[in-house]
């Protein structure tokens, strides 16, 4: 191999080696990073880059856009691991709220190396990157010129307690428990009250009196029947009074004839 072979083949492999061991183009280290596009205030609207790598980067006309305007930045450098805030009044862009919006991010050689689309904004929420230069997460904090905070974690919604059913019994003569009713969100539920159940009054027997005859007689009613007690002692009354009217006829009238009889 001739000198000169030689020497071509050292060149060759010098910029061969420079071309694997030079960093990547600076300008795929910067980033869309937060996009503010309905804060309360309208004029607070922000869309900020943040440069990911370790060096600092020129942005020196980079272009940032939304569907209908663009706007140039002037002479500017990133530094490294820091953001740049490009606020309404700078770049006079003005974000849809509600409907498609995209906003991209342009080098100065009119190359895209960012872009970011969104469908509708929650007022006072931005989108954002977390970590910063990471994915993507809407309705996020606002952090401008800040790192980004990561995304609240969702509310689990707790699972109602399911209430145990009354287990029936089997045996005979026990009775089944009454299943004691639960208490909702909104209340417990009254306990119904009892109704009374209505008193009953025992019907009244008719006592027997016992009869004249046998209280006369003092005969004992518990040994006798009432047939026996209501004949044969009636009879004996009758014969008594008939007796006694007799004996009373003769007294009167045996009074009657002497009183008439003219005395000696």
């Amino acid at each position: 191999m001739s000198a000169r072979q030689l020497g071509k083949y050292l060149v060759l492999g010098a910029f061969a080696g420079a071309f694997f061991l030079l960093p990547p183009p600076a300008h795929a280290q910067v980033a869309i990073n937060e996009i503010l596009a309905n804060p309360v205030n309208e004029d607070d609207e922000f869309i900020e880059l943040y440069n990911t790598g370790d060096q600092a980067v020129d942005i020196t006309g980079y272009k940032v856009s939304d569907l209908v305007k663009t706007y140039t930045l002037p002479e500017a450098t990133i530094s490294a691991k820091s953001f740049f805030l490009l606020t309404k009044s700078i770049t006079n862009l003005q974000l849809n709220n509600s409907g498609e919006e995209k906003v991209t991010l342009k080098n100065a050689a009119d190359a895209i190396i960012d872009s970011f689309s969104y469908d509708g904004t929650n007022e006072g929420t931005s989108f954002s990157r977390y970590p910063d230069g990471g994915g993507w997460n809407s309705a996020a904090v606002i952090t401008q010129n800040a790192p980004n905070q990561a995304p609240p974690s969702p509310t689990p919604t707790p699972s109602p307690t399911p209430t145990p059913s009354p287990t029936p019994s089997t045996s005979l003569g026990t009775s089944s428990p009454i299943p004691t009713p639960s208490s909702s969100a909104q209340g417990s539920s009254p306990t119904p009250t009892p109704k009374a159940s209505p008193k009953t009054s025992p019907s009244s027997s008719p006592i027997a009196t016992p009869s004249a005859v046998s209280e006369v007689l003092g005969a004992n009613s518990s040994s006798q029947s009432a047939a026996g007690l209501g004949v044969w002692p009636a009879w004996i009354l009758i014969g008594l009074g008939g007796t006694l009217i007799a004996v009373s006829g003769g007294f009167i009238a045996y009074n009657q004839f002497y009183a008439a009889k003219p005395k000696i």
